[in-house]
């Protein structure tokens, strides 16, 4: 996911990436915070962000914004894909890493905006995180990641 960037740039927001981000059912509430990272919270249902020009770059942003709108499926409003929280340095929490920002990285691709810097930095982040499950989980666990962020790609667009 992208790193924030203390130092502040301002960056015009995307049109297209806007324009998906609000067709998508039952978004969540988008709170804009004045400090910390970016997170979903499963017990507010919002998702929290930092102002765009807290990122390196709009992309930065809209990555991670992608990546925590991914996060947000997994409540039973929308896509409904686990139960309960889950707790953190678990494979389950490893492999929810995985899905969150495959997913992002797939919206960026279909929205055309994504670059090879963010595309960079989404392989070391999905790289660490699959590092995490066991031996006998990974083999199968990035191709499961696949097809779940695939489908949640449709469902942020509006197209399942």
């Amino acid at each position: 996911m992208a790193k924030l960037d203390s130092q502040f740039t301002v960056f015009k927001p995307i049109a297209k990436a806007e324009k998906c981000i609000a067709s998508m059912p039952k978004l969540p509430p988008i709170v804009e915070v004045a400090i910390g990272n970016p997170k979903y919270s499963l017990f507010d249902d919002a998702i929290y962000m930092p102002a765009l020009e807290h990122f390196p770059s709009a992309m930065a942003y809209y990555s991670a914004l992608f990546h925590e709108l991914a996060h947000a499926t997994g409540n039973r409003k929308r896509l409904d894909r686990w139960c309960s929280f889950i707790r953190k340095n678990t494979p389950e929490y490893a492999f929810e890493e995985m899905v969150a920002e495959l997913s992002s990285i797939f919206c960026l691709y279909r929205l055309q905006i994504a670059d090879g810097k963010i595309q960079e930095e989404s392989i070391e982040y999905i790289s660490g995180w699959c590092a995490m499950l066991p031996e006998t989980e990974s083999s199968g666990a990035l191709e499961k990641a696949i097809t779940i962020a695939e489908r949640i790609r449709d469902y942020i667009f509006n197209q399942l």
